[in-house]
């Protein structure tokens, strides 16, 4: 198993990958804030959690490896954004910064 690690405001978020990637939050005692999230890559493929961290608006940046593309959810596992290459069908380019609200 492999993953990343961020706290943030007394809440550390724990992000680990083995078929699926998962995320997690914990308060600092080690109980688990939430049941977290799980997401995939493109074409329901691997993702490889490479970093993770946490902004001032609790949107989690995610590296995932596999992809080579930076993804960003918010706190509920819904995928808000990101940059880096996208699939096919996506009107984004490689290295455009895209879908941030």
């Amino acid at each position: 198993m492999h993953g990343s690690l961020s706290l943030r405001s007394g809440v550390l978020y724990v992000g680990r990958h083995e078929l699926t990637a998962h995320v997690r939050t914990y308060d600092l005692d080690g109980h688990p804030l939430g049941a977290g999230f799980s997401f995939r890559g493109r074409d329901d493929g691997p993702a490889r959690i490479g970093g993770l961290d946490v902004d001032g608006d609790r949107r989690i940046w995610i590296a995932d490896r596999a992809a080579s593309r930076v993804r960003v959810f918010n706190l509920f596992g819904r995928e808000v954004g990101g940059f880096g290459p996208v699939a096919a069908s996506g009107p984004e380019e490689r290295g455009a910064l895209g879908g941030l609200v």
